[in-house]
């Protein structure tokens, strides 16, 4: 579940970045704290090399970053949400609120796959997505997604 790996240290809340470039370094920060991530400045490349052959800014107000490596210890997920829409160039031509980092094991392929599904379902419902806009804080923006997930499993 996405909600087990959310923590209040892994949630920018509000977002301070406000580019592609800004906003990989800050969420891999978070996951770099928790120790989840080691080697920073080669992860947050991995990340940018991937979005320069295809961008993550999936649509709807939601950035998905994400990364592989073995520079990853654990399955990472870490969570910013901007106080103001920003223009990411996202090909629905919505700007970005929601900002979502998905760290994986090197080899971790079927985990990749899992928990991307699982993210691409919940952040494509608008009920969800404006709930997230609408939290108080980052124990909220938890349980937001914690009910959400509890929904889906129904």
């Amino acid at each position: 579940m996405l909600s087990e790996l959310l923590s209040p240290e892994t949630i920018a809340f509000p977002l301070h970045a406000s580019r592609k470039e800004s906003i990989i370094e800050e969420l891999v920060g978070l996951a770099v704290a928790g120790g989840a991530i080691s080697h920073k400045k080669e992860v947050v490349q991995r990340v940018k090399e991937r979005e320069e052959i295809l961008s993550t800014t999936v649509g709807k107000g939601v950035f998905i970053p994400r990364v592989r490596s073995r520079h990853v210890s654990r399955i990472c997920l870490c969570l910013g949400i901007t106080r103001k829409a920003l223009d990411l160039g996202a090909l629905d031509g919505n700007h970005v609120r929601l900002c979502v980092f998905l760290g994986i094991p090197e080899g971790k392929i079927e985990a990749q796959v899992k928990y991307l599904v699982r993210i691409f379902r919940l952040f494509n419902q608008d009920s969800f997505r404006s709930a997230l806009l609408k939290a108080a804080d980052k124990k909220d923006v938890i349980e937001i997604v914690r009910s959400e997930e509890r929904d889906l499993e129904r």
